[in-house]
């Protein structure tokens, strides 16, 4: 409603059907400062408050047309979330007849004949109550503007980033405004899967700043494929950089790896992680979270602990928010862990957990809880969790197949090349990933956002290839099956554990021109080398192995060993 003022001064509404009565009060409010506008009935009140908007209505009780408790009633539905008081003037003194008009909707009442300094003491506290209002509704609007550009925060910034996997099934209950749940999924260049499903201590446009930086660590790190504690310890570091330190994040962070048998799991203050066998319809591990928080302080108050969990394609990784176990029921019950396990084991049995989760908690809770931030994940651990390497392998085939090979000539004057190595040796090899490095020095040289992945890739089959089976001597034929893959991984370890001496070195040997850009790739172990004659490309029986250099022969120029079998070289070039 627009305001029809002579000036700035605020508007009062008279009403009473005795024009005495109305010219009293309204010369005595012009005094305050007030526009004073007149109706003789409450039919007419609604008419001048519907053209006026007034800022106060004084209202006489008994009045032809309509009285004032209809009028205010109505008065009051057209304010809708606004605050208009509104002064009852009555000659009535009946206790009841005073109590009908706060039910109609007056904020206070006078009694006839009028005090004018009790009114103006009346008036005075009703504005302060009335700016007060005001006040609260400007931080409302304030706050309502911030959730949602939180939102949009949420949903463009964070979520479509993801990589989308139909398989992984989640529930995010909104609350009054929206949920703030952080859940975050990578895949790596070592074709395995990072996921962090996480929740700050705030709400709101908080909790949106903090989710940006954290999303940008995670997906970029993980995209270069860094460790899980070292992208960890990142997020937290930028964190405290970034967000008051009373501003925190619990959160779960799992990498699942490509032979889909291992899951690498840390839990910092979130409810305990379910793992669930589908094949045999059990609980067979629960990961408890420890007292570690992100960003409260820049290092992390202890070193990253990744627990190690066997899985296979029927495991399913169930995910749960803190607010699940602070819901109540109507009887002040709160929902509690064995109420989350016996749904748990009723999904397993029906074959939908996160479904029959659901509507155990929504069964259980009270409308107040439900309007909470709660979130399920299940994620389950089958191929479509890991991407595609025939599908990678057969677009960069494609790519090169509608470009003519080219060759360095001495007629390409702007033609130059850039080198450089690493070498890492004895127990160094147990901890240190060099590929990252090796990615951030290529990058310093040129730009291959495009082909980051590829180059990644190959990087790291040719690094695990000379460190599995040039250092650790593995033989690769253990992953014919995949219980083979479990054992293989299992002496993997043993043997990285044990291992004190050795080395691989590597040399990055990067050609470019105006035309094209090409990188060579030399790395050697000081292993026994092996026979390289059984490495063929369309051996087709190869199930669970050799599928590593089959994808670099597809993904590269070229790639060939040494006749001892412990250097590789493989070329790898593009426009």
């Amino acid at each position: 409603m627009q305001k029809h003022q002579i000036n700035n001064n605020q508007v009062a509404l008279v009403v009473d059907d005795d024009i005495t009565n109305r010219m009293v009060l309204s010369r005595f409010l012009k005094k305050l400062s007030y526009d004073v506008v007149e109706s003789e009935n409450g039919k007419q009140a609604i008419d001048d408050f519907l053209k006026h908007s007034p800022d106060i209505v004084f209202m006489d009780v008994m009045m032809p047309e309509m009285n004032g408790y209809e009028a205010t009633n109505q008065i009051k539905y057209l304010c809708k979330s606004g605050f208009v008081p509104v002064i009852f003037l009555t000659a009535l003194n009946d206790s009841e007849d005073l109590a009908k008009c706060i039910d109609a909707g007056g904020d206070d009442f006078l009694s006839k004949p009028l005090e004018m300094t009790v009114l103006r003491a009346k008036i005075h506290a009703i504005e302060r109550i009335r700016n007060l209002y005001r006040q609260v509704q400007g931080l409302n609007k304030t706050l309502k503007n911030a959730d949602q550009i939180a939102n949009k925060i949420f949903e463009q910034a964070v979520f479509t980033k993801n990589v989308k996997i139909d398989s992984i099934e989640t529930w995010f209950n909104a609350s009054d405004r929206f949920n703030n749940d952080l859940f975050l999924v990578s895949h790596t260049p070592s074709n395995g899967i990072n996921i962090l499903f996480g929740h700050f201590n705030t709400k709101g446009l908080s909790s949106a700043v903090g989710a940006l930086p954290a999303s940008e660590v995670f997906r970029s790190m993980s995209n270069k494929g860094f460790s899980p504690d070292i992208i960890v310890q990142k997020i937290n570091a930028k964190l405290h950089d970034l967000l008051p330190s009373d501003i925190t994040l619990s959160m779960v962070f799992i990498n699942i790896n490509e032979g889909i048998n291992q899951a690498l799991i840390c839990n910092y203050n979130m409810p305990d992680v379910q793992f669930v066998n589908g094949h045999e319809n059990t609980l067979f591990f629960e990961q408890s979270p420890i007292d570690n928080t992100i960003g409260k302080t820049a290092e992390l108050q202890q070193d990253v602990e990744l627990q190690r969990v066997n899985i296979n394609e029927h495991t399913h990784i169930i995910l749960g928010s803190s607010n699940i176990f602070s819901c109540k029921n109507d009887k002040d019950e709160t929902y509690s862990k064995k109420h989350y396990l016996a749904a748990i084991k009723d999904g397993i049995l029906n074959g939908n957990i996160l479904s029959t989760l659901k509507h155990d908690i929504m069964q259980f809770a009270d409308a107040t809880t439900l309007k909470n931030t709660l979130s399920l994940i299940e994620i389950p651990c089958s191929r479509e969790l890991i991407s595609n390497n025939e599908a990678i392998e057969k677009e960069f085939r494609s790519k090169k197949s509608k470009v003519a090979p080219t060759h360095p000539t001495n007629q390409d004057n702007s033609n130059h090349q850039v080198q450089f190595c690493l070498n890492v040796s004895g127990s160094s090899m147990r901890t240190i990933d060099p590929v990252p490095t090796l990615i951030n020095n290529i990058e310093s040289v040129t730009s291959i956002k495009k082909h980051q992945e590829v180059i990644f890739t190959v990087l790291t089959e040719l690094y695990v290839n000379a460190l599995d089976h040039g250092i650790l001597n593995l033989d690769s034929k253990i992953k014919q099956s995949p219980d083979g893959f479990y054992e293989y991984y299992q002496t993997r370890d043993k043997k990285l554990q044990e291992l004190s001496d050795g080395h691989i070195s590597i040399e990055i040997s990067l050609q470019l021109n105006n035309e094209r850009k090409q990188l060579c790739i030399s790395i050697e172990d000081s292993g026994n080398g092996f026979d390289t004659s059984s490495l063929s490309i369309d051996d087709s029986n190869v199930a669970y192995s050799g599928r590593g250099i089959k994808l670099i022969r597809g993904l590269c120029e070229s790639m060939s060993f040494n006749e001892k079998g412990n250097r590789v070289e493989a070329i790898y070039q593009w426009q």
